[in-house]
Order: structure tokens, then sequence, then C-alpha cells
């Protein structure tokens, strides 16, 4: 997506969101499960994103990683 920086401060100020780390040219975005009757989250992250007037390329799901893992406990 793009500006990354717009990006950040638009997906922090939503409550599905735990974090948001850049990597390059990406935006890696850590977010609670959703419950019982709520969109997925990469649904969210996109309207998100798109209600704050950026361009997003792509959303995928992944599982995290070990380094998602340790910046998480180490920004803790």
């Amino acid at each position: 997506c793009r500006p990354l920086g717009a990006a950040v401060e638009a997906l922090r100020r939503e409550r599905q969101v735990l974090s948001t780390s850049v990597f390059g040219s990406q935006l890696h975005v850590g977010v609670r499960r959703p419950g019982q009757g709520e969109a997925p989250a990469a649904q969210g992250v996109r309207e998100t994103l798109l209600r704050a007037g950026i361009a997003v390329e792509s959303v995928e799901e992944v599982s995290p990683s070990l380094e998602d893992v340790f910046i998480r406990v180490v920004e803790s």
C-alpha cells in the first residue's frame, strides 16, 4: 500500500489491529482473531485503508513468522 506512513496511522486507530511494522515496501499488520459475526481480518484491513484513501496493492493473510513474534515481544 502507498503511502506507508499514512497506512500505519490509519490502521493504528482500528481496534482489531495489534501491531504494524514496515518491512521494505510492505506493511505487516498484526491483528486479533475476528469474533463471531465479524468480517475476516484481511477484509477489515483492506476496508480501513481504502476508507483512508490509501492505494492497496494486495492483502494476504499469513501466520506470524519467528521474526514477527520476536519483534512483538521486544516491543512489549
